[in-house]
């Protein structure tokens, strides 16, 4: 908890053992009779799933690019809630060292009810796809195969798609 939160939790479950402190990090959880956990709507109080990763057709000529990425988000659980869809990008073998993946995009499906599915919709540009050549000085989109992955956080990536940039191109400034 931010500043001194925990410590002012802690001195007062020591001054009143009936005091009952915010589910966060817990460093006094042995200085309370309780913790209270609040539930928000939200990915925290129901379940997502996410499916059908549909990329659109490549959209590319000179500097110009752009790819729409569609997901279907599914409410598994039993309240309203909203989650992000994280976007994740992983490019081809460029001759450089890369990050193996990085966050290019997130999408928001909004006030999900139980049960229910949305379409959420994204789309990707060449900022996405592209890294800085630091030995030419200019950003660089290498043709090849990209990997699409999406998820609600990095650690597991099951939904995955490719597409395929046909020409490099580059280009400087923003």
């Amino acid at each position: 908890m931010p500043g001194r939160q925990d410590d002012f939790i802690s001195k007062l479950g020591e001054a009143n053992p009936k005091t009952v402190g915010p589910a966060v990090a817990m460093p006094w959880v042995e200085d309370v009779s309780g913790v209270i956990h609040a539930c928000y709507p939200g990915p925290s109080c129901t379940k997502f799933a996410i499916s059908d990763l549909v990329l659109g057709s490549v959209s590319s000529h000179d500097e110009h690019f752009s790819i729409k990425a569609v997901v279907k988000v599914a409410n598994s659980g039993n309240v309203h809630g909203s989650c992000a869809v994280q976007l994740y990008v992983s490019l081809p073998d460029v001759g450089i060292t890369t990050p193996g993946l990085e966050l290019k995009g997130f999408v928001k499906a909004k006030d999900l009810a139980p049960r229910a599915t949305q379409n959420v919709e994204t789309s990707l540009d060449k900022y996405a796809i592209s890294f800085w050549h630091a030995l030419k000085n200019n950003w660089c989109a290498k043709a090849g195969v990209y990997r699409v992955l999406l998820e609600f956080s990095s650690e597991e990536l099951p939904l995955q798609g490719t597409f395929e940039l046909k020409k490099t191109f580059t280009w400087s400034g923003l």
